[in-house]
């Protein structure tokens, strides 16, 4: 099993390494390169977590970058790029592609949705870091300067398994708790902060766990940690205080048999 990653250089060596020019994901470094050729672009949150938590063999969800430039700049580079990616945009302004069969979510960071609504005050690029629902989230790789960028007591926090709530607001609540549970149920999160918890108890109120079973379904299709019972009893753990909570690592489930027993 692969360690988590102690400190931003041994990150910076995974992250290269990931993203090789010369390597399986060449498709996708020439993606970005092309895309920063005006403005830095931020590898964000999801991506770079991962690879420290995991490793560079073990990621496989979705890629978010957040280009520095303005919205009407990154329009621009998009344009030139169409002939060879196809683009839908989003809801929230941003674009979606799928390079070598990586599903890519970009956006220029003035219309990242925490700026937008006014729950976080844009001075810099460092702001972003307080825009993601945890403390694990908020870390992103500088493509240009390869340079990665996150608080001081990330890496400390993140092998102590140490998880904390950094903005209480977001779009998409069901993706967030999602998150949080396969932080745990992979054996990454163990120790939560009192607003942590009380976030969970708060934003499961009158949802139905088999839409959370579900949803991992959907979002994680090659390793699924959830079903109805381990769900049901961690959030029962939770409201208790229960510190212990469930201590069984569950394996990963490939298909969806028995996915609420």
């Amino acid at each position: 099993m692969v360690r988590i990653a102690k400190n931003p250089t041994e990150l910076k060596k995974r992250v290269l390494r990931f993203f090789d020019p010369q390597g399986a994901r060449k498709p996708l470094a020439k993606f970005i390169e092309s895309l920063s050729s005006k403005s830095e672009v931020l590898v964000f949150g999801g991506c770079v977590r991962d690879i420290a938590l995991y490793g560079v063999k073990l990621f496989s969800s979705d890629i978010d970058l957040v280009y520095t430039g303005s919205s009407d700049e990154l329009a621009r580079v998009l344009e030139r790029m169409k002939c060879e990616y196809e683009l839908t945009q989003n809801k929230f302004g941003g674009y979606r592609t799928v390079v070598k069969n990586w599903d890519v979510d970009l956006w220029a960071i003035e219309t990242t949705w925490a700026f937008k609504k006014g729950y976080v005050q844009y001075h810099s690029i460092n702001s972003l870091l307080d825009t993601t629902i945890t403390n694990w989230d908020a870390i992103f790789y500088k493509w240009n300067e390869s340079e990665i960028v996150c608080r001081d007591q990330y890496f400390t926090d993140m092998n102590d398994g140490y998880l904390s709530l950094n903005l209480y607001r977001n779009p998409n609540v069901i993706g967030c708790l999602v998150r949080i549970l396969r932080f745990y149920f992979m054996k990454k999160a163990t120790l939560f902060s009192p607003d942590i918890r009380q976030f969970i108890i708060e934003k499961f109120e009158g949802r139905n766990v088999e839409d959370i079973v579900r949803y991992e379904v959907k979002a994680y299709p090659r390793d699924r940690y959830l079903n109805f019972n381990n769900v049901t009893n961690f959030i029962e753990a939770i409201k208790r205080g229960n510190n212990e909570l469930i201590p069984t690592l569950l394996e990963p489930k490939n298909t969806t048999k028995d996915m609420f027993q």
